[in-house]
């Protein structure tokens, strides 16, 4: 049995990134005094996503170019 894991495991900055767009959509919707704070969580989470994506590549150790 092989141990493979989703990649929602293995991407948690884009699992971020991409739950900041649920706030935003959401803000379509709601009343406008609700969209507000909606759209400060998402960009909040958008850029905490971005972040984390940053770290994780910045980390990775490079590949020997040939």
């Amino acid at each position: 049995m092989s141990s493979v894991v989703p990649w929602y495991r293995r991407e948690t900055g884009l699992v971020v990134t991409m739950a900041g767009f649920v706030p935003a959509l959401l803000a379509i919707v709601v009343p406008i005094t609700l969209r507000l704070p909606l759209l400060g969580l998402a960009g909040v989470l958008l850029a905490v996503g971005l972040v984390m994506i940053i770290q994780r590549e910045m980390r990775r150790p490079s590949e020997p170019k040939s």
